[in-house]
């Protein structure tokens, strides 16, 4: 009898225990908080996993905890984390990504607080064409200079598949928006290069308000109409009469229509064909008042950019001071920058100081390091000091005006970067005076005791918030010694963004600059 009872017992225990543990592992199985992983010295966990196949977006709440780092944050940020391009989110070593098997999803990430040591951010992600068919998702860090995954965080999908269509027709021209983005299929054409002045008007129950075609426009109101910035637009490779927008709205079930406004968007074929008329005529008449290739750099023009473009061919030692500030720049508050640079020992030396940032760069034959000063740390990185066979390439060759992606850059053999936005100032030239038909040599001036050329142009339909420039160049080198990037237009424009050259010296030797024993406590972030 004693028997019979110790063997229910048992046969009780191992039931409960059985239930406890098939309990576990459903819970194991879920998405949010589960999903944890240590990386370095930072605990990465996934708090909400998100995603609408409908509109095919989603967002992923990710918070980041330090414990003993000497850097608080794993991805530092200003307003968000920084994007390169669409496909990272990335600080100066790290990079965030989101993928499913081999398939790298498109990607952008929002600082959403920061509290104790632990930064929490929201990953807005399209899986685009790629249809995401099975559970879940990889939160990756890629170690930049490697490009291999460091640490990656399988992530359980939270389907919510519940969206609105509009007028659009059904199936694949069925415009659909959800809580998480918006869907706009059957775009006849799309303009490119309108894509930052071009909006989309939603129409609601209560209001109408517009959406930034660009992520990176600035908010507030065009003619009293609220405009919000998408966290992620996208054209898919394979389906390009496609757009999706990763955006959260407010009362997005209450919205009434969804329509693009006119300049850049065309949904017929007779606005297509009439579109392409005016372009063509347009570019006739570019050619006949020209007399050849639009895009041609001659005379004056191909002197300043060749000089901009050939800076550090000009200078044996250049040393000097300038402050600067800027979103594009890199400084949302004034920085100041001091810099050394020695090609023939190549010794190079910057120190950069603002509210948001404290460091010093230093580089010679044996390779660069860079001193947080903040964060009592410091990266080492290696150095490639040849150079590129593009010093002998045509000015016309270098600079593809109406294909801007293929403009070839020569090596930093610097390796710095705040200094080089005036002594090495091949990128401001590619970004700003890749056209000659948007900028012109308006007159010369002194800056720092140097005879300069200053040029005026346009800038609005490839970065913003600056649509128009000034530019101070050194006519004897080719460094711009002074810049100012304005917002809007003739009287009523504003300056956002400037450089400007507090002392500048050519050709005098150089003193290196001792870093002391107290960086010797600095810890390894390398």
């Amino acid at each position: 009898m004693k028997g019979k009872k110790l063997k229910n017992t048992l046969s009780v225990v191992f039931i409960s225990l059985f239930i406890i543990a098939i309990a576990l592992v459903g819970c194991s199985s879920l998405g949010g908080g589960d999903s944890s992983v240590t990386y370095q010295d930072y605990e990465l966990t996934v708090e909400d996993n998100i995603y609408n196949s409908g509109t095919r977006t989603g967002f992923i709440d990710l918070s980041i905890k330090g414990d003993g780092s000497p850097f608080e944050k794993l991805f530092y940020t200003s307003d968000d984390v920084l994007s390169n391009g669409f496909d990272f989110i990335v600080d100066d070593e790290c990079l965030l990504r989101v993928s499913q098997g081999s398939t790298q999803l498109k990607c952008r990430a929002y600082e959403t607080a920061y509290k104790g040591k632990t930064q929490y951010l929201r990953i807005y992600y399209i899986s685009g064409s790629h249809q995401i068919k099975e559970d879940s998702v990889d939160v990756e860090i890629v170690y930049s200079r490697e490009a291999k995954v460091e640490q990656n965080v399988p992530v359980k999908l939270k389907v919510d598949d519940e969206y609105i269509s509009s007028g659009a027709g059904e199936g694949k021209n069925e415009m659909r928006v959800s809580a998480t983005g918006i869907l706009y299929p059957n775009i006849v054409s799309y303009k490119q290069p309108y894509m930052t002045s071009s909006t989309m008007v939603i129409d609601g129950k209560d209001a109408e308000c517009l959406l930034a075609i660009d992520q990176d426009v600035q908010a507030g109101e065009i003619g009293g109409k609220e405009v919000i910035k998408p966290k992620l637009s996208y054209v898919p490779e394979y389906d390009g009469e496609s757009i999706i927008y990763a955006v959260e709205l407010e009362n997005w079930k209450q919205i009434e229509q969804i329509k693009f406004s006119d300049n850049g968007f065309y949904f017929t074929e007779e606005a297509k064909e009439n579109a392409a008329k005016e372009e063509k005529e347009a570019e006739e008449e570019a050619l006949q008042d020209r007399g050849k290739e639009r895009g041609d750099f001659t005379g004056d023009k191909e002197a300043v950019i060749d000089q901009m473009l050939n800076a550090i061919d000009h200078y044996t030692t250049v040393q000097g001071t300038f402050r600067m500030k800027g979103r594009q720049l890199g400084c949302e508050t004034e920085a100041s920058v001091e810099y050394k640079i020695d090609k023939e020992t190549s010794y190079s030396y910057e120190r950069v100081r603002s509210a948001d940032i404290d460091w010093t760069a230093l580089a010679d034959s044996s390779g660069a390091t860079v001193y947080y000063h903040a964060q009592k740390a410091y990266r080492t990185t290696g150095r490639t000091l040849e150079d590129e066979s593009i010093v002998k390439m045509d000015v016309n060759e270098r600079v593809r005006p109406q294909v801007k992606d293929i403009d070839h850059y020569r090596n930093n053999i610097t390796d710095l970067y705040y200094a080089t936005y005036s002594v090495y100032p091949q990128a401001t030239a590619f970004i700003y005076l890749f056209d000659p038909d948007q900028w012109e040599i308006v007159g010369e001036e002194a800056i720092a005791g140097r005879n300069c050329w200053k040029v005026e142009g346009k800038g609005e339909s490839y970065l913003n918030p600056v649509n128009s420039i000034a530019l101070w160049i050194d006519k004897e080198t080719g460094c711009v010694l002074q810049y100012k990037g304005y917002a809007g237009r003739d009287e009523n424009r504003t300056e956002v963004e400037y450089l400007t050259t507090d002392s500048i010296i050519y050709n005098e030797p150089v003193t290196p600059v001792e870093m002391g024993a107290e960086y010797d406590d600095y810890a390894d972030w390398t």
